[in-house]
């Protein structure tokens, strides 16, 4: 069974006013505003977790000397032009 709280909520507001009208959609957008915030600390926590990750590659990249690897210079451009073609920057 469900129940549709939204419509009867509306409904009640409707009732008592245009300031309770105003009172439940204030109320809805608190809500709302906290939700995001709460989601956009989880992402920030995913992608800083992603970006540490990323750098300890680049670490192993020097402590392995990855920077005088024969052609190096062509593998990577052809790493960035691949990439940036992928993620369309």
């Amino acid at each position: 069974m469900t129940v549709n709280l939204t419509g009867n909520s509306a409904a009640a507001s409707a009732m008592i006013g245009e300031k309770g009208a105003m009172t439940y959609t204030l109320e809805v957008e608190n809500i709302i505003e906290k939700h995001y915030t709460m989601q956009e600390e989880k992402l920030k926590s995913t992608l800083m977790k992603f970006r540490y990750e990323d750098l300890s590659r680049q670490d192993t990249r020097v402590e392995y000397d990855g920077e005088n690897a024969p052609w190096c210079d062509t593998i990577g451009a052809f790493v960035k032009l691949e990439l940036r073609t992928a993620i369309k920057f």
